[in-house]
């Protein structure tokens, strides 16, 4: 819970910033042509310093119920079958329970909206509650590699880091476990986050839409985003991106052995 309230008082202003990169429509023509404080600076002269923390409290909810439900499965699942599956089937746990959350926090903070009733708007019945795991299958594509990727390799480089001092885990002070856990959370993340990104992109611009004219599929999105960039547009948006992981990582890494 305490690393949840860091990451998200950290990192809400940085995931603000990229999903209004990634979608918002003041920004179309530019999206490719525009820096992180560039961005920054539109925000602000727009909508104000307030609206770095648009969806706080929904990221807030998010964080700690994630990483709640995550630890609880990869904690236990990783001495019974390995580290990968057990980062796997913890983030797709996670994904399930999750996801109408992170749909609405996705598309507050994409749109800069308070409100979030024209999301479900013009749906009845069921497709109201189906339309909040609306870019589902996108979220999965880019959460689960980057699982399999990170807490795998944290943990190998954590334990790289232990072996090179010539000790063992027992024989670290709670200090020496936060600081490592923190260079190694940070590494690893920055792996996972850069594989990740083009899934990133495409899973705030089917979320974040309230247009139902047309079906938004992750390889139509990969396809039109392709088209209007090129190659180099799948990385638009990375930096912030990378501000907000890597330090959201390392804080969940570091607070996770150091309160274990």
């Amino acid at each position: 819970m305490i690393g949840g309230v860091m990451v998200s008082s950290i990192c809400v202003p940085t995931d603000v910033i990229r999903n209004y990169w990634y979608f918002n429509p003041a920004l179309k023509g530019r999206r490719g042509n525009v820096s992180t404080l560039g961005v920054a600076r539109q925000i602000y002269a727009r909508h104000g310093f307030r609206s770095f923390f648009t969806g706080f409290n929904i990221t807030l909810f998010n964080v700690i119920g994630g990483q709640t439900i995550f630890f609880l499965v990869y904690d236990n699942l990783k001495v019974q079958t390995s580290s990968p599956v057990a980062s796997v089937l913890g983030r797709m746990a996670t994904l399930f329970v999750m996801q109408p959350f992170e749909c609405l926090r996705t598309y507050k903070q994409a749109n800069l909206t308070e409100t979030t009733s024209s999301y479900i708007s013009g749906t009845r019945g069921v497709q109201k509650y189906l339309s909040l795991y609306r870019g589902l299958t996108t979220t999965i594509i880019r959460d689960v590699p980057f699982s399999a990727i990170h807490w795998p390799v944290n943990d190998w480089l954590y334990r790289q880091f232990i072996t090179m001092r010539g000790i063992s885990v027992s024989d670290l002070s709670k200090r020496e476990r936060l600081w490592i856990s923190l260079v190694t959370g940070s590494m690893s993340s920055v792996l996972a986050c850069t594989i990740s990104q083009p899934f990133d992109i495409v899973k705030t611009k089917i979320q974040a839409t309230t247009d139902r004219s047309c079906k938004r599929t992750t390889s139509s999105e990969l396809r039109r985003f392709f088209g209007q960039y090129g190659f180099r547009g799948f990385f638009i948006g990375l930096t912030p991106r990378l501000l907000k992981v890597v330090p959201g990582c390392a804080i969940i890494s570091g607070c996770h052995r150091y309160f274990n």
